[in-house]
C-alpha cells in the first residue's frame, strides 16, 4: 500500500517536471529563413535543402536517453508579420524515419516546393520557419536527470 502511494507521488512529480520542462522550452529547437523575390523553383529547392540540413544538424544534437528518440517537426511559410500562407506538421517520428526513402526528410521539401504561389506577394519577402521538438531532450532534462531527482 505504501509503495503504491510512493509510486503515485513520484509519477505526479515526474509529470509536473515534464510539464514545466516543456513550458520552459526544453526540447524545442527552431530556426527561420528569409527569401526574396523572385520565388522560383530553384530558390524554393534551395530553401527546402537548407531546412532539411538544419533538421539533420538539429536531430544530431538531440538527446536520446535509453532510446527515447521521438521527435516532431513543423514548417510554416508566411510574409513576415502576416498569418501563415501554409504550414505542415510531420507527426511524431524517430530519427531513422527522417532519413528513409519517403520519410520526413523527403516530405519537408515536398511541402516547401508546393507552396501556393497565388497566395505569395512577389513584392514582399517570404519567411520559412521550422520547429523541431525532441522528446529525448525532455526525458534527459527530467526523468533521467539525477540532479532533478
Amino acid at each position: 500500500m505504501i509503495e503504491a502511494i510512493r509510486r503515485k507521488v513520484r509519477a505526479r512529480r515526474v509529470g509536473r517536471a515534464i510539464e514545466e520542462s516543456i513550458k520552459s522550452g526544453v526540447g524545442l529547437h527552431h530556426h527561420q529563413w528569409h527569401a526574396t523575390s523572385p520565388f522560383d523553383a530553384a530558390q524554393l529547392d534551395d530553401m527546402a535543402a537548407q531546412i532539411v540540413e538544419w533538421c539533420k544538424d538539429t536531430i544530431a544534437q538531440t538527446k536520446r536517453p535509453h532510446g527515447i528518440d521521438h521527435m516532431a517537426v513543423a514548417v510554416a511559410c508566411a510574409h513576415p508579420g502576416d498569418q501563415p500562407i501554409a504550414s505542415a506538421t510531420f507527426g511524431v517520428f524517430r530519427p531513422l524515419d527522417f532519413y528513409r526513402a519517403g520519410g520526413v526528410g523527403d516530405s519537408v521539401p515536398d511541402f516547401v516546393t508546393a507552396v501556393d504561389s497565388s497566395r505569395v506577394d512577389a513584392e514582399r519577402p517570404l519567411r520559412f520557419a521550422a520547429a523541431l521538438f525532441s522528446w529525448g531532450d525532455v526525458a534527459r532534462a527530467t526523468v533521467f536527470n539525477e540532479d532533478a531527482a
